[in-house]
């Protein structure tokens, strides 16, 4: 496809540059393009703002109601999602909890956008809208990374 800019395929040889690269580097580097690509998300939570209320949970720290968030109505259309500050996992070993960005998606037929913004002690605030109606309530799938 990209002819002669592409960096691949790469010649398998000895260690020796002008032969190609050894099978532990190939390997090397096909894993770290695949797991800059595929970074699995910190959590997965669909809630309703009318209730609030969360739908499904799956998480870093577990799936379902033991694991999810707390969930506070601010206003129309306006939820917080707080996490405790830490989580453990099945050995025991506590994690921080840091969310860096997050993905918002809306469900329904009509086109109800959304925003979400993560504060400096890790809540997150989404914020529904419809253009030309203003705030509204719905369902909403977030992925936090």
């Amino acid at each position: 496809m990209l002819g002669g800019l592409c960096p691949f395929p790469l010649r398998l040889g000895s260690n020796n540059d002008a032969d190609g690269v050894s099978a532990e580097q190939y390997s090397r580097t096909g894993s770290t393009l695949a797991s800059c690509s595929m970074a699995a998300p910190l959590a997965l939570v669909t809630f309703d703002t009318t209730g609030p209320s969360i739908l499904s949970y799956n998480g870093q720290n577990g799936v379902g109601a033991f694991a999810e968030p707390a969930i506070a109505k601010i206003g129309i259309g306006v939820v917080t999602l707080t996490w405790s500050p830490a989580y453990s996992d099945a050995y025991e070993t506590s994690y921080p909890w840091v969310g860096r960005s997050t993905l918002l998606t809306g469900h329904g037929a009509s086109p109800v956008g959304a925003t979400a913004t993560i504060n400096p002690s890790g809540v997150i605030q989404v914020k529904a809208y419809e253009l030309g109606v203003g705030d509204v309530e719905g369902t909403f799938t977030l992925k936090v990374f």
